[in-house]
């Protein structure tokens, strides 16, 4: 648990110094504290301490509880980090617990240990979110570049479409959507707060954050869409090359099938088959065989012909 004394006051009502309670969720200093001496209501500390997945806020009098939930995904399950912290913000107090590792909170406690950290909690909680927000934007980046990856891949390998990986993709940037929306519907709020409580830089600082996550949306929607046409262009290849195999399948069956009856035909173990005994009958079995598949041929080649004439008329 760390004890550490901002530079200025939540607002004048209170004397100049706020202080930032830092602690984990594993540290039972930090534990102990809250439940003896921090003086909260065993409602919001079992909401500071408890598990959670969800981005999540509420006001309790001029008190502030949030809950801060997102994951900063590397491409597969082993690589995606997952960050969730708590926050409670009173005049004069802000009290943050994290459940694991929080590289953003180690930070600010680190500039503040020189004398370079943030001047309340309102720019406490606008330096948490900005330093998220870079870990974002790259995850974000890393996204756009498997998705040109997989366009890259589907027009130099189009014998090997990457129709899994691309709804493996589509999944992620979804999930990632979710997440990301209620965290900016969070800071929206945030942002929202009265000016009484966040002076101008800050409240600057909040609403550019609000802006760039509002971007990051409109990019996780193209992404989306980008994934989503991909797959309609794999599917649509993966159908005509169905297609070219069922109609050159046609065309074996249309030879094989009437030479296969007639074969079959003469093969019946019966007396009374014209030509049984005469040696030239063979050759003249198989020269007619040969007529009638070259007439088929030729009737096959016509009907197929006129109905992609028809075709070209209805889509010119």
């Amino acid at each position: 648990m760390q004890t550490i004394q901002l530079r200025s006051n939540l607002d004048s009502e209170v004397a100049p110094g706020e202080t930032w309670i830092n602690t984990e969720v594993k540290d039972d200093e930090g534990r102990r504290w809250l439940a003896n001496q921090s003086g909260l209501d065993e409602e919001i500390i079992n909401r500071l301490l408890e598990p959670a997945s969800v981005t999540c806020w509420r006001r309790f009098g001029r008190a502030l509880h949030l809950n801060v939930y997102s994951t900063v995904s590397g491409g597969n399950a082993a690589t995606t980090a997952f960050i969730s912290f708590g926050i409670w913000l009173e005049p004069g107090r802000i009290i943050t617990v994290s459940r694991g590792e929080v590289p953003a909170l180690q930070r600010a406690a680190q500039a503040c240990s020189v004398g370079a950290g943030p001047s309340n909690s309102w720019d406490l909680v606008a330096l948490l979110l900005s330093d998220g927000l870079d870990r974002l934007e790259r995850n974000l980046h890393d996204l756009n570049a498997t998705i040109d990856q997989l366009e890259d891949d589907f027009v130099t390998d189009s014998g090997n479409p990457p129709l899994q990986r691309v709804a493996e993709f589509q999944n992620q940037v979804i999930y990632t959507r979710r997440l990301r929306a209620t965290l900016a519907n969070m800071i929206n709020f945030i942002a929202s707060q009265p000016h009484s409580t966040i002076d101008g830089a800050v409240r600057d600082d909040l609403d550019g954050i609000a802006n760039v996550f509002a971007q990051h949306h409109q990019l996780l929607n193209l992404s989306i869409d980008r994934a989503a046409a991909l797959q309609g262009q794999i599917r649509d290849e993966l159908a005509d090359s169905m297609n070219k195999s069922t109609y050159r399948f046609t065309w074996v069956a249309t030879v094989f099938l009437p030479l296969s009856f007639v074969t079959g035909l003469l093969g019946i173990n019966v007396a009374g088959i014209p030509g049984d005994h005469d040696p030239q009958a063979f050759w003249l079995v198989c020269g007619a065989l040969c007529v009638i598949t070259a007439m088929w041929g030729m009737f096959v080649g016509r009907l197929s012909t006129r109905s992609k004439q028809m075709t070209r008329r209805r889509n010119p």
